[in-house]
This record gives structure tokens, sequence and C-alpha cells, in this order.
């Protein structure tokens, strides 16, 4: 009995030191990639380089012949226009 319970307390001893473990991040970076003041390790913007001076935002309908998505749709893309966002 003591065996069983001495193996269950390493057990779950390594696996919470595990899970510590995967979680820190010493790159110095967050976890989306980007430095702690927005841009990523090469000195670019996410999404995009310096040069290209806009936002590209990806965007995926998932069925526009269901009537409930096609005013979403016409949303995102109205309020993307209107940021001066690209999809």
């Amino acid at each position: 009995m003591k065996l069983k319970k001495a193996l269950a307390i390493t057990l779950c001893t390594v696996l919470a030191l595990t899970l510590l473990a995967a979680c820190s991040n010493n790159s110095g970076t967050t976890p989306d990639g980007t430095t702690p003041s927005g841009t990523t390790p090469s000195g670019t913007t996410p999404g995009g380089s310096d040069t290209d001076g806009g936002l590209t935002f990806g965007w995926s309908v998932y069925d526009l012949s269901n009537p409930f998505f096609v005013p979403m749709d016409e949303g995102v893309k109205a309020k993307a226009a209107e940021l001066g966002i690209a999809l």
C-alpha cells in the first residue's frame, strides 16, 4: 500500500513539474511569436512586413447559403473596408 501511495505522489509531482516546464517561455517572446514591444524577433509586425503599410486579416465564412452567415460576412467586409484592413 505504501508503494502505491509513493508511486502516486511521485507521478503527480512529475506531472506537475512537466506542466510547469512546458508552460514556461524563456525565449523573450510572447506565445504569438512577438516580442513584448509588439514586433517579431526580425523587427516586423505580425502578419506582414513594415513596408506593406497595412494590415491583412484572414476571414473565412462557414456557409453563405445559410442566411445566418450572410450578414456576418457583409458586416466583417464593411468594417474591414472602414478601417482600411485587407481581407
